[in-house]
């Protein structure tokens, strides 16, 4: 049976989490796609290029949903039809915008790296790369989350 996650825990998933999926919309068809993401300062932030279907779809309609989970395996049961997977999920409804200052793209994007990369690596951003790499700020408009196991 599924449990409503506390805030903290929620927070602390966001924080530890490496696997998300960001759903957008076209005006006809749901899109999702993975991303990798931060959360900083109450909000998400993730990277991607100016061009594709994410960010047309962030430009036409700024409703963005994203989910985040972590899934520690299957509960086993001696009925199959109470099999379940041990996990933890947090959702967010909100409203993608893009970040235009290049100081800010640089912060994040060196949060980005330094969360995926680890922070022994070296990070040199020339201002060609800030100005190619779109940075996304996800404003919450609701978040919800659940665990089971």
């Amino acid at each position: 049976m599924s449990d409503i996650m506390p805030k903290k825990e929620m927070d602390e998933l966001l924080h530890k989490a490496t696997t998300s999926r960001l759903a957008t919309y076209d005006g006809k068809t749901p899109y999702v796609v993975p991303v990798c993401f931060i959360y900083y300062h109450g909000n998400i932030f993730l990277h991607s290029a100016y061009n594709g279907e994410k960010m047309q779809n962030i430009r036409m309609h700024p409703q963005v949903c994203l989910q985040v989970d972590e899934v520690d395996g299957l509960i086993t049961d001696a009925s199959v039809c109470k099999y379940n997977f041990a996990y933890r999920s947090v959702i967010i409804r909100g409203e993608a915008s893009l970040i235009e200052n290049s100081e800010q793209k640089q912060q994040l994007l060196t949060l980005l790296t330094q969360k995926y990369a680890g922070t022994s690596v070296q990070i040199d951003f020339t201002a060609k790369q800030i100005e190619n790499v779109a940075v996304v700020k996800i404003e919450f408009h609701e978040i919800t989350g659940k665990k089971n196991g």
